[in-house]
């Protein structure tokens, strides 16, 4: 069986399914110095495992197993951040979710526009009951952002 992740837009940004083509965007972002400090990723070794990882994820969104979506700001078109859920287990409803943002746009309000169509599609169309998401707790920014979405 094969899925078709959907799309959704606002005024501010475009979420879209991850694909072969957001390959530079994923590099760039896991690259990130200031990314990395709270997501305790390390950085590609080559462009051969960013490769293997961004085609991993497109594997795991065609087949259900994860869904992973790139924010895309729409005044600029420019890839701006991701997020979705992977660990999910069908068989007893729950999942994780995770995203990502580079810098130059935290503090606006990006996630807080692109979680709820996410969550919303976890829930209503994969069956999800429950959802986690863990945070470093130095990124109080995140942590608030969950909070107003009704994370404990």
């Amino acid at each position: 069986m094969t899925v078709t992740l959907p799309s959704w837009e606002d005024e501010v940004i475009r979420i879209e399914p991850l694909t072969m083509a957001h390959l530079e965007f994923v590099i760039a972002l896991r690259n990130n110095d200031e990314v990395r400090r709270y997501s305790g990723r390390d950085p590609f070794g080559s462009h051969d495992e960013a490769l293997a990882f961004v085609q991993k994820i497109v594997d795991n969104n065609q087949s259900g197993q994860a869904t992973c979506w790139v924010i895309i700001e729409k005044s600029s078109g420019y890839p701006v951040g991701n997020g979705g859920a992977w660990r999910m287990d069908q068989q007893h409803n729950l999942g994780e979710i995770g995203y990502s943002l580079l810098p130059p746009w935290w503090g606006k309000g990006y996630i807080s526009r692109a979680l709820p169509p996410m969550l919303d599609y976890l829930f209503t169309v994969q069956g999800l009951h429950r959802i986690e998401a863990n945070v470093d707790p130095r990124n109080t920014r995140s942590a608030s952002v969950l909070q107003r979405l009704g994370f404990h």
